[in-house]
């Protein structure tokens, strides 16, 4: 049995956040080595441009030659959040992040973890809303050209589902009763 497809948004977000992650690693690497005053440039950067290689070999890719950090890079590969994270606490221990840019990055992967994690509504609960005006519409243009008796008979299997659902929730609130707790004013 296969695992189950991820949602397109959670795979957005994921690339966007790999993106996010590249973007401000590489703006760290470059505002790190503009502070310096020193003739000799960081590791992570030369000639003005961020080195790949070295910042795979800081991140603890395998095979550090460049190509994988440029594709995060292009967005041609994501990581997923959790791997993101390993790799944001490893960034930070490097030297790679700014304590503040890892607290953003680590708070849109939380948002974004949570996001995933809940249940997509099904449609027809989405629909739901707008069936409902729409009968309404229809018997009250049934009410006003045929009269009362066409609306009701229009509206009476929706009543009668309605009161089937309230008749289950009083049953249902009636079982849990017992389980409440007993009102501090009375003595046992």
């Amino acid at each position: 049995m296969g695992r189950p497809k991820k949602a397109a948004e959670a795979v957005d977000a994921q690339a966007e956040l790999t993106q996010q992650f590249v973007c401000a690693v590489e703006a760290h690497c470059l505002t790190q080595a503009a502070a310096q005053d020193s003739k000799r440039a960081p590791v992570t950067v030369r000639v003005g441009k961020v080195s790949a290689k070295e910042i795979e070999r800081l991140l603890g890719i395998t095979e550090p030659t460049g190509r994988t950090w440029n594709a995060y890079r292009r967005g041609d590969r994501t990581w997923p959040l959790s791997t993101l994270e390993q790799k944001i606490r490893v960034a930070v221990r490097a030297g790679l992040l700014s304590p503040e840019m890892t607290s953003v990055l680590q708070r849109k992967i939380r948002l974004a973890a949570i996001e995933e994690t809940q249940p997509s509504i099904d449609p027809i609960f989405e629909q739901s809303d707008s069936i409902v005006q729409h009968a309404l519409a229809l018997a009250e243009f049934l009410r006003k050209h045929n009269g009362a008796g066409y609306a009701l008979d229009m509206l009476q299997p929706l009543l009668d589902y309605a009161e089937q659902i309230r008749a289950e929730a009083m049953l249902q609130a009636a079982s849990m009763e017992a389980f409440n707790p007993m009102p501090p004013d009375i003595d046992i």
